[in-house]
């Protein structure tokens, strides 16, 4: 059973899923048996990790348990900031990001769409109700982080007058462009593209080649 986030929860008979209530950094395990309840910022719903049944479990706050060591794992951060967890089954370790596990585990997907993204862009908040499964276009688009790492592209005329400013480089490619090409031209490696030239900068006509 996969559990919308901000819904009510029920259990079915032999479901193995564990519920914890959070109180003043006190835990209490709740009983399951005819309860209906609500995923809150402190209730704490453990799940199997598909394909490792039996060997781990996975909470909606991004936790990670080993059933056999009986103990939270600790996950690894990679360069790009993400929680990453490393797995064994039949000797064999596989890595994982720990915002997809609890896609997996508690987001409805039934789009099948392939990526995770972090509602609040804070990559280390790895609980449901601030992840959401997307496209990869809308996960590259999102929020603020596309306007840190975007450049602006200055397209001119060859007669330096300014045709354009598109807002990214990626812009470009639903118009017809090759942005590879624009990326040339902006680094100086060609000195036009499609008969005009690009530009990362506002440029003066004395700038231009």
């Amino acid at each position: 059973m996969k559990i919308p986030v901000k819904s009510k929860v029920s259990f079915e008979e032999n479901d193995t899923s564990e519920l914890f209530l959070i109180t003043n950094n006190k835990t209490r395990k709740l009983s399951k048996q005819g309860k209906n309840y609500f995923i809150t910022n402190n209730l704490e719903l453990w799940r199997d990790v598909k394909n490792y049944e039996g060997l781990y479990k996975i909470s909606n706050f991004g936790k990670i348990r080993s059933l056999r060591r009986n103990k939270i794992l600790k996950a690894s951060i990679n360069h790009h900031g993400y929680y990453r967890i490393g797995l064994t089954k039949n000797s064999k370790q596989t890595n994982f990001f720990i915002a997809r596990l609890v896609g997996i585990a508690f987001i409805p997907n039934p789009l099948g769409l392939p990526e995770i993204n972090h509602k609040n862009e804070e990559r280390k908040d790895n609980h449901c109700t601030n992840l959401e499964w997307c496209t990869s276009k809308y996960n590259s688009n999102y929020g603020e982080r596309c306007n840190k790492i975007a450049k602006k592209i200055y397209q001119y005329d060859l007669n330096y007058n300014l045709v354009k400013i598109w807002t990214r480089l990626r812009e470009t490619n639903e118009y017809g462009f090759n942005s590879s090409a624009i990326s040339k031209c902006c680094t100086k490696k060609i000195k036009k593209y499609k008969g005009y030239i690009w530009s990362h900068i506002p440029l003066t006509k004395t700038e231009i080649f």
